[in-house]
């Protein structure tokens, strides 16, 4: 359900858009220019952060079953979701695929709230959680596949290599790292993803990306694209792995 993404965007969201002209003319989002704080200090705040880790929960539930449906986890013994926040897309992931573990990894404020998902689930006994900052080298991890969903279109090109560099530094030798996120189509082709730019550059200051900046930013970050794969909803699979 998308109730819980209603909620925070009625509640949270739509007020940031007033200051779209101020964004554009600042390079600031609008969570700096209202609230004087960084988007994600922000967001991860105790009056918001619940409110933000359902609604991202809400998104997800929705997401996984276009990813699960056309990327292929057969055979796979060991999956890591970085940024995987409640664990919804990793354990729905895991329910697939009786015969591998999990590792969830994100903050410590958000995973503390990941218990219930997992167990509702039926899978907290094989997924470890993990608290941790992708903007610090990350705990060591066993994966044959690492997911990050909607993590990148958040941040510009900097952090974003610094965070895909971290999960680049963890990936194993034959291991594979996939990227949901809408993938933006050429100039005069209509995309969702351009309407989704302009959220993320109100928010959070982020971006959408083409598949030619998205083989850059992997390029400079160690790793390599192998190809991307369109889901039934609006996002896509953008796979890679290490160079």
């Amino acid at each position: 359900s998308m109730r819980d993404f209603l909620i925070f965007q009625g509640s949270v969201g739509w007020g940031n858009w007033a200051r779209l002209a101020d964004t554009v003319t600042s390079g600031r989002s609008a969570i700096e220019l209202n609230y004087g704080k960084q988007p994600f200090e922000f967001l991860n705040s105790p009056e918001i952060a619940d409110i933000f880790n359902r609604a991202m929960t809400g998104v997800s539930a929705v997401a996984v079953e276009a990813f699960i449906a056309a990327y292929p986890l057969q055979g796979l013994s060991a999956i890591a979701d970085v940024g995987g926040g409640h664990g919804r897309m990793l354990g729905t992931m895991l329910q697939r695929v009786p015969s591998a573990r999990g590792t969830l990894i994100d903050l410590p404020s958000v995973v503390a709230g990941a218990g219930p998902i997992l167990e509702e689930l039926g899978v907290r006994g094989r997924c470890d959680v993990v608290g941790a900052d992708f903007f610090q080298p990350l705990p060591a991890f066993n994966a044959d596949l690492v997911v990050m969903k909607s993590i990148v279109h958040d941040w510009a090109d900097p952090e974003a290599r610094t965070i895909l560099t971290h999960v680049r530094a963890r990936l194993k030798p034959g291991a594979r790292l996939a990227l949901c996120e809408v993938v933006v189509p050429g100039p005069g082709a209509p995309s969702f993803g351009k309407m989704l730019d302009l959220e993320m550059l109100v928010h959070a200051h982020g971006r959408e990306r083409t598949r030619e900046e998205y083989a850059s930013l992997l390029s400079a970050s160690g790793l390599r694209l192998t190809r991307v794969i369109p889901t039934a909803g609006p996002l896509s699979v953008v796979e890679a792995e290490p160079a």
